[in-house]
């Protein structure tokens, strides 16, 4: 087993400013009762930093910056293949694959750091899509305040879309979009399988 982490604002865009802080980005962000993001990492991206068809996605990773004002209830992570490789509306759940189904998480902490989440399923990717990660929380009552760290200074297509109200419920159907050209910071954990020799796995990991 070996693990590779690659930063992606600095080995596809030059960029040495990795990253800074986002208050609205689900699921860490709490100032509202609910909120829901949308974001795509393209197949040239996923390429270039090693991953391979049939690669397994195991465990995604948050960076939070600020402690949320309480937990974060009902969170809930989907991804789908995707051709696109901008958002201007939201994709509705019925193209989406949950890979994390309700579950209550707890204040981060320590801050500053990344903290994993294992899928309730893996995620197989076909080395050919882009892929398009949805993140939703869905608590009963605000709590002031969280934040995470998301990338900057890149000059890309929008990416992320965000909605923050009080009083939805899953499942949500935003009519409104707030965009932004960067990308949560994530840590994707990848798992390969050697088919020419199955006692052989390689564990890859994508900074975001």
């Amino acid at each position: 087993m070996a693990f590779i982490e690659i930063k992606i604002w600095e080995d596809l865009t030059g960029v040495t400013t990795a990253a800074s802080d986002k208050w609205d980005c689900a699921p860490c962000n709490t100032y509202y009762e609910d909120n829901r993001s949308q974001m795509i990492v393209t197949a040239s991206q996923l390429s270039q930093m090693g991953a391979q068809a049939n690669d397994e996605l195991q465990e995604i990773w948050f960076y939070p910056t600020q402690a949320s004002g309480g937990q974060m209830d009902n969170v809930r992570f989907y991804v789908a293949h995707t051709s696109a490789t901008s958002l201007s509306a939201w994709v509705d759940y019925s193209s989406l694959t949950n890979v994390f189904w309700p579950t209550n998480v707890p204040i981060y902490s320590p801050l500053n750091q990344y903290h994993p989440h294992t899928l309730s399923t893996n995620f197989t990717w076909n080395w050919t899509d882009n892929l398009l990660f949805d993140f939703s929380r869905d608590n009963t009552a605000w709590v002031d305040w969280g934040m995470q760290r998301y990338t900057t200074n890149l000059s890309w297509s929008t990416v992320l879309i965000m909605q923050r109200d009080d009083g939805q419920s899953f499942p949500y159907a935003p009519t409104t979009v707030n965009s932004d050209a960067n990308l949560i910071d994530l840590y994707l954990k990848f798992e390969r399988t050697d088919t020419v020799n199955k006692n052989k796995n390689l564990l890859m990991s994508a900074n975001f």
